[in-house]
């Protein structure tokens, strides 16, 4: 596992991140008690957010652990539960780093049209953001003129999903 490093005579581990990645993934062996403790949850995420999949009801319904393990490793936000799906908070801190959180959502904030707004100004100048955002907003958002041109001024052919009224018009614009 370890090797000496000639230059200076120390020591280093050649697969830390393998390490952390093979304690976090323990925790599907473990007990149903186990996966539910939400001390041995944290310990577990602290270096391999993933592992939250493996977790229990409790801790993927603890707002903390959650938020602590979406803040460094947005893709997580799907193992948490429905209740913290739909926490304007924790959300926000899962598009922070990873804006694809957004498919993860829940009902709550793909309707928040000051989120989404949100969301189409952060990411403005990565070109398939916007009609990845678009696309999994609710359908009343899609409906919002104002919303879709702003995705349309990032990507032209964000117009595919937004709502019907607003599709029919920026076709016929596009045309």
């Amino acid at each position: 596992m370890a090797r000496r490093n000639r230059t200076r005579g120390t020591t280093k581990s050649r697969s830390c991140s393998n390490c952390a990645t093979q304690i976090g993934e323990l925790l599907r062996y473990g007990s149903k008690r186990l996966r539910n403790c939400i001390d041995v949850v944290r310990a577990a995420t602290a270096n391999h957010q993933k592992s939250l999949m493996f977790a229990g009801a409790v801790p993927r319904d603890d707002h903390a652990l959650v938020l602590r393990a979406v803040t460094k490793n947005g893709s997580v936000l799907r193992f948490g539960s429905k209740r913290l799906r739909n926490n304007i908070d924790v959300v926000r801190a899962a598009t922070t780093k990873y804006p694809q959180a957004l498919q993860f959502f829940g009902p709550v904030p793909q309707d928040d049209q000051d989120f989404i707004l949100h969301l189409l100004t952060k990411y403005r100048y990565y070109r398939t953001m916007s009609a990845w955002i678009l696309q999994f907003a609710n359908d009343r958002v899609r409906d919002d003129a104002s919303l879709v041109l702003t995705a349309v001024s990032c990507r032209d052919d964000a117009y595919k999903y937004a709502g019907r009224p607003c599709r029919i018009i920026f076709s016929a614009v596009a045309a």
